[in-house]
């Protein structure tokens, strides 16, 4: 049950437990407001959520100690376990430190027991029955791993895209957000670029989830036409007899209106020769500029939960 700050309003309230009996011990709330709880179960249908042990294994007395972890609400279970061998278990202490691990202790009438490789005593050593033996036990922090398949395509050319598939695998009951980015290694001018989605996903605890990446190049741009074209087929040889035969012609007529507009004609027609004659060796058939360069780039894909980051390469070759 939580309270508010003056233990006046119930802000949530739920039980706990399977069709036998079940007995909270021990409880410890993280910075977030999620509830970690110790205590013993004879329920073999306890609720059991991304379990370590997911067998009850009581002796028909006392039971299996459990662990469980329930959200800032009291709504849902984030994790919960049995905990136990044969014989009987009782949870009666939990903590935290401070990446989020998990401390269970009680007592155990159980010779095997969940030990691990390396640990202090890996026997059993306490008389038969309850209580026999304490126990510790460490669970591991709320984590994520983060993965990307390889880019499809792997090689590109410049325009062109490719993407890859990115995996958030939580761990130890870690169900937070993540959020994505990505960076470019090398980056000249119009290098590769990249983009989520979504920008960030939230795995289920103890499971996967994906997000897309895109990697998006960018395409050469076409140079404007060197070569200047004017009145189509007209070459330099009619160029200079029309700019001829207005000069002549004004002179003959001695109209000096018609003198002026064929001066005009002349001036326009004796430039289209000039520029003609500039642009001759110019490429008529244009270029391309621009674009992103040839060569091997690397994205390094981030998440990044809180403190947590972890951080995924996937290669693309440009040609």
């Amino acid at each position: 049950m939580k309270l508010d700050g003056t233990g006046s309003i119930i802000l949530y309230g739920t039980y706990l437990g399977g069709s036998s009996n079940d007995e909270g011990n021990a409880i410890t709330v993280d910075s977030s407001g999620n509830a970690f709880l110790a205590g013993y179960t004879s329920s073999a249908d306890f609720p059991l959520m991304n379990p370590v042990q997911a067998t009850y294994g009581g002796g028909g007395g006392i039971g299996d100690a459990f662990v469980t972890e329930l959200d800032p609400n009291g709504s849902s279970l984030l994790f919960s376990t049995f905990l136990g061998g044969s014989k009987d278990e009782v949870g009666t202490g939990i903590a935290l430190d401070a990446v989020g691990s998990i401390y269970a202790t009680g007592s155990t009438a159980s010779a095997e027991f969940p030990v691990t490789s390396g640990s202090f005593q890996t026997t059993f050593a306490g008389p038969a029955g309850y209580p026999g033996d304490a126990f510790v036990v460490k669970f591991g922090a709320p984590d994520f791993s983060l993965a990307a398949s390889a880019a499809t395509p792997n090689q590109v050319t410049a325009g062109q895209t490719a993407t890859s598939t990115v995996t958030v695998n939580s761990t130890g009951g870690f169900n937070s957000k993540v959020s994505l980015s990505c960076s470019v290694d090398p980056s000249p001018s119009d290098a590769p670029t990249c983009s989520f989605s979504p920008t960030g996903v939230t795995p289920p605890p103890n499971g996967p989830i994906t997000a897309s990446l895109t990697i998006s190049t960018a395409a050469p741009t076409k140079a404007l036409a060197a070569r200047i074209r004017f009145f189509g087929g007209f070459n330099f040889g009619w160029v200079a007899i029309l700019g001829t035969t207005s000069i002549v012609g004004c002179f003959g007529l001695r109209l000096k209106r018609r003198c002026f507009l064929n001066s005009i004609l002349s001036g326009v027609l004796l430039a289209g020769l000039v520029l003609q004659a500039g642009c001759s060796s110019g490429n008529s058939n244009g270029g391309e500029t621009g674009g992103t360069p040839k060569g091997n780039y690397t994205v390094t894909i981030r998440g990044t939960s809180n403190s947590l980051v972890r951080s995924a390469p996937v290669t693309l070759a440009v040609e």
